[in-house]
């Protein structure tokens, strides 16, 4: 245990009184995903300027972890027993954000956070739902699980439009923000993450450049995820398309954000692209302790190819390019509402060799048009993300809207 955990647990039952102002966050954290750590980090800096840090109380897949990176209290998501001592004296139960409500992955999400939910209305303590992404709901039961789950919320706020389609077709109220990872401020790098940019654009430097439209030397992120639909064939013509239309002059950086889900694609096609000759350089995660400094790496580099939302998010927010591969509909929207082109893992292998590297081609050869494509809705996004502080200040009864905006500009 911690040392931050455990003066806590030291000093809990002296503290009866604070607990009944505790905010307590849910969701899918403490297991290494930097999308939802970049959630929970940008979370965490919204409530902090609210209600104070000394309040929060986050649920955690590894709370001693988490409890170290943040400087915040937290307890492990699985023993239910804690979570329903702190819900007793809780006056919010924060759900989300990210795609909580969803059976893509079976049924026990659903389950897992709609128990959260009622527990906490049980208990008599509010609920928000933040910023949440609904879906996919194939099964009924997961349907309506989330229905009931929702009804019982105080409040609800969606990242996407078709989230608050849904949410309206059961009758009920709900807000349109964004990811709350748009409002996500960069963060200095350490150093060994500064010296191995320096050393890659320094090994690149030392190359001579060829001519023509895509001459200049590039880094190339590259993020990828398991997923039934991603086979070997779409990684291979996948390395052809990025050896076809990049310069020899180049390096690919490879990014895992989830080491266990993202290290066996990404093994895969470092094997074909260093079959093309292309220099492959391995992000070591544990070098960066927040999502905030991911961004700012991700600032570093000229284009991204990803499957992973929140790696094409990060790069979108630094108005970096990107080419897509839309595993989830999330992605497809992500895609769509920013303009940026999209690789389908529906493509059989035939179709695959057509289309994926002509659409690599053609991109790279676009990429300052797509980073200009970029720019406006890029402004209003970030406007839609603002509004979760707004929703969290509103439930906590928290100052007042104009407080809000002077907090973020």
């Amino acid at each position: 245990m911690s040392i931050f955990n455990h003066n806590w647990e030291k000093s809990r039952r002296s503290e009866q009184g604070q607990l009944r102002h505790l905010v307590i966050i849910a969701g899918y954290y403490g297991f290494d995903n930097l999308g939802d750590e970049a959630i929970l980090e940008e979370l965490l800096n919204e409530l902090n300027s609210l209600c104070g840090r000394e309040n929060i109380v986050v649920l955690s897949h590894n709370p001693d972890k988490t409890a170290s990176i943040y400087q915040i209290k937290a307890i492990n998501r699985w023993h239910w027993f804690d979570c329903l001592k702190l819900l007793r004296k809780a006056k919010l139960l924060v759900s989300g954000g990210g795609g909580l409500f969803q059976d893509r992955t079976g049924l026990g999400s659903v389950i897992f956070y709609s128990a959260q939910i009622l527990l906490a209305r049980l208990c008599g303590t509010k609920v928000l739902i933040y910023a949440q992404g609904l879906g996919p709901l194939r099964n009924i039961f997961s349907k309506e699980l989330t229905r009931l789950a929702f009804g019982q919320s105080n409040k609800i706020t969606v990242r996407d439009s078709n989230s608050l389609a849904m949410v309206k077709e059961w009758g009920l109220a709900a807000q349109l923000t964004a990811d709350p990872v748009w409002s996500l401020p960069s963060s200095a790098l350490p150093e060994p993450a500064r010296e191995m940019l320096e050393t890659m654009t320094h090994e690149l430097s030392k190359l001579p450049e060829t001519k023509g439209i895509n001459a200049k030397r590039m880094i190339i992120g590259l993020s990828l995820r398991d997923d039934p639909l991603l086979q070997n064939y779409h990684l291979e013509f996948l390395a052809k398309g990025i050896a076809d239309a990049v310069p020899d002059q180049s390096a690919i950086l490879l990014l895992p954000l989830q080491a266990q889900r993202d290290q066996k694609p990404l093994q895969t096609i470092e094997q074909f692209l260093s079959q093309s000759g292309l220099r492959t350089h391995w992000l070591d995660p544990s070098i960066l302790a927040k999502p905030s400094q991911w961004l700012t790496l991700i600032e570093n580099i000229d284009i991204l190819i990803g499957m992973r939302f929140h790696a094409l998010l990060l790069a979108l927010k630094s108005g970096k390019p990107v080419i897509g591969i839309a595993y989830d509909q999330k992605v497809s929207q992500l895609l769509s509402d920013f303009k940026q082109p999209s690789l389908s893992l529906g493509a059989d292998q035939y179709q695959c060799e057509a289309i994926w590297p002509q659409t690599i081609n053609s991109a790279i050869a676009a990429k300052e048009d797509l980073a200009n494509m970029i720019k406006g809705k890029l402004i209003t996004t970030k406007e839609l993300a603002d509004k979760n502080i707004k929703s969290l200040a509103e439930i906590l009864e928290v100052g007042t809207a104009g407080d809000v905006t002077s907090i973020y500009g």
